[in-house]
């Protein structure tokens, strides 16, 4: 159990990232800010904290609604381009299903290249072993969302 000057550590660190830092979808400003913050705060704890830079989308639902825009395409050719359009209507719902297959098994689709690329990172801490290595425990969290609510339980859980 933590001790109180813990706990209060702890709540300082929840409310700079749930109520002060701006709201950060994935590659705005606010989720680079929420970055330096977490580097920073594990380098007060004395971990080497790297930064670890990647291009980013800025909406997971896009690649989603695009792969739905392809299936939805393959429906007018199906019912109005004669036989071929039967077939190419038929490549292109396999395309989608494909494509959102490949999506929920977070594997990367075919039209992510031509989606546009913004800077986002990774924050990468470590702490080498003090003995014996008995397990290893990793910690995620997510930067470009605070979806962790700050109240619990949430003031109208029926939206949630």
């Amino acid at each position: 159990m933590p001790r109180p000057t813990d706990a209060d550590k702890i709540l300082a660190h929840m409310r700079v990232l749930c109520k002060e830092t701006p709201p950060r979808q994935p590659t705005t400003a606010g989720e680079r800010k929420a970055g330096e913050y977490v580097r920073a705060a594990l380098e007060n704890l004395g971990l080497t904290a790297i930064v670890q830079p990647f291009p980013g989308i800025a909406s997971l639902g896009a690649p989603g609604a695009i792969a739905a825009l392809i299936g939805l395409a393959g429906f007018p050719l199906g019912w109005f381009a004669g036989p071929w359009g039967k077939w190419l209507g038929g490549l292109l719902l396999m395309a989608a299903a494909w494509g959102i297959y490949r999506l929920y098994a977070l594997k990367p689709v075919f039209f992510l290249r031509w989606l546009e690329k913004r800077p986002s990172q990774n924050v990468i801490a470590s702490q080498p072993p003090q003995g014996e290595i008995k397990r290893r425990i990793y910690l995620l969290g997510h930067l470009d969302a605070q979806k962790q609510r700050f109240l619990m339980p949430p003031p109208n859980p029926a939206l949630m």
